[in-house]
């Protein structure tokens, strides 16, 4: 289970990474639903990537794998059992991915720190391709819908953390599509 509060409060870094990564998810699908709603989802999460941002560079092969499978379900864990949204959810993990690949770089076969990854999944939260977006603004005529421009707003909170990493996307097709949006939501501004 989520350490509570109390053990978050004394928990050493790699205390939560052992921790958590003992967790496993039929543990939590057995849990009463009320208890995992009042787990300290929010805390752990906060405290785990603050650590894995300040310990980044002391970490080995074995440690990054652990670090990124224990990522990935907390992550998960924090949508699904803790109620949070999966745009807060998304938008922590991409700030995540983004500052440790502004720290340590890229590295293959680890979901955080792929810019390739963090590129393709922007694209798999688009409302709309590009495409499709740019000839649902041409229909507006000037007097933009607004649910559609709070769809196409709505990714624009994870471009700011690809801007950060740019220069680390390689070329490829959701590469494109993220320079595509960027520019029609330029336009709009």
């Amino acid at each position: 289970m989520i350490p509570s509060l109390n053990e978050l409060k004394v928990m050493s870094f790699r205390d939560l990474v052992d921790r958590l990564s003992r967790i496993h998810v039929e543990e939590l699908t057995a849990t009463d639903p009320e208890v995992l709603a009042d787990a300290e989802w929010t805390l752990a999460g906060e405290l785990f990537r603050e650590g894995l941002v300040a310990h980044c560079r002391e970490l080995g092969e074995a440690d990054w794998a652990r670090c990124d499978e224990v990522a990935a379900n907390l992550f998960a864990w924090t949508e699904t059992f803790g109620g949070l949204s999966h745009a807060s959810v998304t938008a922590d993990r991409f700030h995540l991915s983004a500052s440790l690949l502004l720290e340590v770089g890229p590295r293959p076969g680890l979901a955080l720190l792929s810019p390739g990854r963090l590129v393709a999944d922007f694209v798999a939260e688009l409302p709309w391709p590009p495409a499709e977006a740019r000839r649902t603004v041409a229909r507006w005529h000037g007097e933009p819908d607004l649910g559609e421009l709070r769809r196409l707003a709505a990714p624009m909170v994870l471009v700011s953390q690809l801007d950060r990493i740019a220069h680390l996307l390689p070329p490829s097709p959701d590469r494109d599509s993220y320079r595509e949006w960027k520019d029609l939501w330029q336009s709009l501004s």
